[in-house]
């Protein structure tokens, strides 16, 4: 009768997360699209950037190529900016980094968005997501320039040998996820096959 709330876009968005997680994916995928295509409400910027956000960690690459979801990544770290809220725009960030990396970009294109982004992510004091984007840029920085030991995660951005028992004992699995699945990746890279799979195993339990 009225037509939509301000933030009915979240709340779309909110379900068709719901519904992918219970693997009701078209379900999920339809309310997602819902969701976007609602007019935008200057009023309703803070909804819009958690939409955005909702949609492209959990719902578009089940139909569409993980590269999609770049721009609007950035469109919610922007309407995050204009309104104040730094959660969105950390994880938004974060996120818009993690799937530059998974989605293949240039090695020297990453290192200069992670860096970008990273320092934006320091700012707002955010530990645990500063963490976790020096992980992703410490091992883009290790396919560069391998060193000595390429499949350890320690040098000036990130130190495994450090953080691990933090993180472990923090029990922040997700951490422990990208570290793991990161020296996973550099194993295989490097024709370590068995330290590839024994990363492997360790991923899984996360």
């Amino acid at each position: 009768r009225h037509g939509n709330a301000p933030e009915a876009d979240y709340g779309f968005a909110g379900f068709g997360f719901v519904l992918s997680a219970l693997g009701l994916l078209n379900g999920g995928y339809r309310f997602g699209q819902l969701a976007l295509s609602l007019e935008e409400k200057p009023e309703a910027k803070k909804s819009r950037a958690g939409a955005l956000m909702l949609v492209q960690s959990f719902i578009t690459h089940v139909k569409h190529h993980l590269r999609e979801t770049l721009q609007p990544y950035l469109n919610s770290y922007q309407m995050s900016l204009q309104t104040g809220d730094w959660e969105y725009m950390t994880m938004s960030s974060l996120l818009y980094c993690v799937h530059s990396y998974y989605s293949g970009q240039p090695l020297d294109f990453l290192a200069q968005e992670l860096e970008k982004y990273e320092a934006v992510i320091v700012k707002t004091r955010n530990v645990t997501y500063a963490n976790y984007i020096k992980i992703y840029h410490q091992t883009v920085t290790k396919l560069m320039e391998p060193g000595t030991d390429p499949t350890n995660l320690s040098g000036d951005i990130y130190d495994e040998n450090a953080q691990l028992p933090i993180h472990n004992q923090a029990n922040d699995q997700t951490a422990l996820f990208n570290v793991h699945s990161n020296k996973m990746i550099l194993c295989y890279l490097l024709d370590r096959h068995q330290e590839a799979v024994e990363n492997a195993d360790i991923t899984r339990k996360y």
